[in-house]
């Protein structure tokens, strides 16, 4: 029996999609964009606490050199300081050998940094603990022949901020668009029910339920926010898989593999799909039974 009434309702379904392929189309494509989205900025926000903790376990601080200023005693003196685990003079010359491997292959754009006086000489200090960062940077901005201070956690937190102005930008849109994808899935099945209208009276007056004509679009509603969640978890699986390569050849140490983290994702974008056609099609048929 029941396997009949799924036979039946997959059967309807079928033509349903047949009749409005447009509205259908539209339905699929805007949960696909939605949750494709969605689970794109899921995915950032992890890269993005990974490379937040990955620069806040550095507890290095570079310190720029005015060229008047002699590097080698600011080294000295800052060896003797209780919070400096080590301090490391970094010369132009230095600075120049590690540019030229950057630039193998591209010589004319290292010639340009060679025939410069922008690079100055650098003191690299390791602190003894990376709490004391903040503290440090402020106390050696203040320091004589320092042009600038550069800190990994500095640029932590620019991350943080750029992170959670796009999370609240990112999260508005999407909310735009699932409010879009509900709409658009319950026009389908509205117009579905719409086509179909005689032969849902017909059954109204033989005496089925409207719990069974309401199971039958609910069915077809959650199969449009279905096609859509896969398409979408296919789209953010290959995202994840292009990025991740290419994150690991260029920065293996920051990034790493979390087992079961992509599917896990990929199942919570089903859901999701699934979800929003189901919301769709309820409100469609909510309305259009009660009218």
């Amino acid at each position: 029996m029941r396997w009949n009434l799924a036979r039946y309702y997959l059967r309807d379904a079928r033509d349903g999609f047949r009749r409005s392929p447009g509205a259908s189309l539209a339905a699929v494509l805007l949960i696909t964009i939605t949750l494709t989205a969605a689970g794109t900025l899921f995915l950032l926000r992890s890269g993005v606490q990974e490379v937040i903790g990955y620069l806040e376990s550095q507890v290095k601080i570079k310190l720029m050199i005015d060229p008047a200023a002699d590097a080698e005693p600011m080294a000295e003196l800052l060896r003797g300081r209780s919070w400096v685990r080590s301090a490391e003079i970094e010369t132009k010359e230095m600075s120049l050998q590690r540019l030229q491997k950057l630039f193998d292959g591209k010589e004319h754009l290292f010639r340009a940094f060679e025939h410069s006086n922008s690079l100055p000489d650098l003191i690299t200090l390791e602190l003894a603990e990376p709490a004391m960062a903040p503290l440090a940077a402020k106390e050696l901005e203040g320091m004589k022949g320092v042009t600038e201070v550069i800190f990994s956690q500095k640029y932590a937190e620019s991350v943080l901020i750029w992170s959670e102005r796009s999370e609240r930008y990112g999260l508005g849109f999407l909310l735009v668009l699932l409010i879009v994808s509900v709409l658009t899935v319950t026009i389908a099945v509205q117009l579905a029910m719409f086509r179909r209208e005689k032969e849902i009276r017909v059954k109204l007056l033989i005496g089925a339920k409207e719990s069974h004509v309401r199971g039958q679009f609910l069915f077809e509603g959650g199969l449009l926010g279905l096609f859509g969640g896969i398409l979408a978890s296919l789209a953010v699986y290959f995202f994840y898989d292009l990025a991740y390569t290419r994150l690991q050849l260029s920065y293996g140490g920051i990034f790493t593999y979390r087992q079961g983290w992509i599917e896990l994702t990929a199942a919570g974008i089903l859901l999701g799909g699934l979800l929003i056609g189901l919301a769709g099609s309820f409100w469609a048929t909510r309305r259009w039974l009660h009218e």
